[in-house]
């Protein structure tokens, strides 16, 4: 009878060793491509039953199961499996990420939104939509990879708009699917968004809470006709909704937004030729607000590019800051400058100014050119130079509104917090690895022939974002700022900095000077005298940080640690 027993139980064990693990799928998260032969699957692996290693499983969609091949202790995100589909293997892969399908009856084009269908799907959520849809861009028109402009409709008669939110961005019926295709990590465009969103907001968001100071962007993964197309970042649209600005009312121009598409003295504000009051285009400006059938007003604009181009240096120091806003112009300086955005100091940015009492700001857009790399995706290994166009370049030189103590101050500041070094390598990590933990690199190598991901690219992403900060770290602390190449010799240093207990600083001549020891908050913690004798600062009773150390001729950065 024990072994009776015995032999039933080893038999039972056998029978569940063997038993299959079933996964039921719904039929909207299991995406099949027949061209590149590949599956897409959503699913929460969080939530699925332990595996063994003996686990067959299946995945039951509908009334159709898929068996993947082989055995499996665990299933990943990061890896693929295979499933017999078609008298084929099918490469098949799970993703976290939504996923979006568009189905059109006619080709997509540039000049006219097409009428076609759209679906938004994630874990818990699943979003139907009738679309207008085009191609987006200029030279990414000639990409493989397309970018997309997209209206959400209720139907496809009237072509009224409709309005839905994805994740946490704002609810609205006009988006971006930008392809990425130019940047090979994919990954430079998201995280510049990020970090502008991070750095800057509207100063006039007391009076309108819900603005933004621009565009927010979320990973999503396409299928088009059925295609795969690989990983975009669906992007919000910037817009007189987006920013907030005060709308057209009984014929009076309020709110305004302009569009910079290509290179000009005037997009570079070195100059303002006449326009033609008819057209909404204007040395490749783009009136975008007010709306053309509301009206076509160049006046305001181009009184303000005449202004910074022509005012005299009296007139342009005492009055700058009723032009623009230099709170926007310092962040954006910073910005542009720390991703090195070699495409966005006169072209890729947006003009704005919330009504007729207010400056204009900066709005970035289309920042694939950053951080050590070109528009087209070549490396660009630059790091000690410095981008400006014609605003920055008198604000600078003539220290307006004492702009270049606020560039010193805001970029202290940011230093210790969103552009710390921690806080930028992790953005780095973080976004890089979004992508990595759902093999996305892998799915784009296997629908785009021309793409290969390469691993050593994030490596040279780290070791440009050190070096480049590593020099502005000096420039914004020079004593006198410059828009030319700042002298690399010669220079005031502070050692040893990091400074624990004290710091020491070799004075550039031989006569005693006051000082002043700044927080990130803007606040004089300490004040002394320092003399060729006695150059010595004694910070032992300081919290840790980063401090500004200020004399008459010299603006320092300083790293006070236990």
């Amino acid at each position: 009878m024990r072994y009776l027993l015995s032999a039933l139980l080893f038999l039972s064990q056998i029978a569940t060793a063997q038993t299959p693990l079933d996964i039921s799928i719904d039929s909207v998260r299991f995406h099949v491509d027949t061209t590149h032969q590949l599956v897409l699957c959503q699913a929460d692996l969080t939530r699925q039953a332990v595996l063994t290693d003996s686990t067959l499983v299946r995945l039951i969609v509908g009334n159709t199961t898929y068996s993947l091949r082989g055995k499996h202790t665990e299933l990943r995100y990061q890896d693929s499996y295979s499933v017999p589909l078609r008298g084929s293997n099918y490469p098949l892969y799970f993703t976290k990420l939504p996923v979006i399908t568009i189905q059109t009856q006619d080709s997509i084009r540039d000049t006219t939104k097409v009428d076609g269908q759209f679906t938004y799907v994630t874990n818990d959520d699943v979003l139907n939509s009738f679309i207008g849809i085009e191609t987006r861009g200029g030279v990414s028109q000639y990409f493989p990879k397309k970018t997309y402009d997209i209206e959400l409709r209720e139907d496809t008669i009237t072509e009224q708009s409709r309005d839905l939110q994805f994740g946490n961005l704002r609810k609205d019926d006009d988006w971006i699917l930008d392809a990425l295709y130019n940047e090979p990590l994919r990954i430079r465009s998201f995280m510049t968004h990020k970090l502008w969103l991070a750095m800057h907001q509207p100063t006039y968001q007391d009076e309108e809470p819900e603005a933004k100071a621009g565009a927010d962007v979320m990973w999503v993964e396409v299928f088009l006709q059925g295609t795969y197309q690989g990983i975009y970042a669906l992007s919000e649209q910037v817009d007189r909704k987006l920013l907030k600005l005060k709308k057209f009312k009984e014929g009076e121009v309020r709110g305004e937004l302009f569009k910079a598409e290509g290179w000009s003295d005037a997009v570079l504000l070195r100059e303002a030729p006449p326009f033609v009051a008819t057209s909404r285009n204007w040395e490749s400006y783009q009136m975008k607000y007010p709306k053309a059938e509301e009206t076509t007003d160049w006046s305001n604009l181009h009184r303000f590019v005449s202004f910074v181009a022509d005012a005299d240096s009296l007139l342009f120091v005492e009055s700058i800051n009723r032009w623009f806003d230099l709170s926007n112009a310092t962040d954006y300086f910073i910005l542009m400058n720390a991703v090195r955005a070699g495409d966005n100091y006169g072209k890729n940015i947006y003009i704005a100014r919330y009504n007729q009492k207010t400056p204009y700001f900066y709005v970035p857009w289309d920042l694939d050119a950053t951080w050590g790399q070109r528009w087209d995706g070549a490396v660009e290994n630059i790091t000690d130079d410095i981008l400006y166009n014609g605003l920055y370049q008198r604000l600078i030189r003539l220290n307006a509104q004492a702009f270049n103590e606020r560039l010193t101050l805001r970029w202290n500041e940011l230093r210790n917090s969103t552009l710390s070094d921690a806080n930028v390598m992790n953005l780095i990590d973080e976004t890089h690895h979004t992508l990595l933990d759902n093999n996305v690199y892998e799915r784009e190598q296997l629908v785009w022939k021309e793409y290969t991901y390469d691993s050593t690219s994030i490596s040279y992403l780290k070791s440009w974002t050190q070096r480049r900060f590593a020099y502005l770290d000096e420039y914004f602390y020079d004593p006198v700022l410059s828009v030319d190449e700042p002298e690399k010799e010669g220079r005031v240093n502070l050692y040893p900095n990091p400074a624990s207990g004290y710091f020491k600083v070799n004075l550039p001549h031989h006569r005693p000077m006051a000082y002043q020891l700044i927080n990130a908050y803007g606040a004089v913690v300490r004040t002394g005298i320092i003399s060729p004798n006695d150059a010595t600062v004694n910070v032992a009773t300081l919290p840790q940080g980063y401090y500004i150390f200020r004399t008459e001729d010299i603006v320092k950065r300083v790293l006070i640690t236990d």
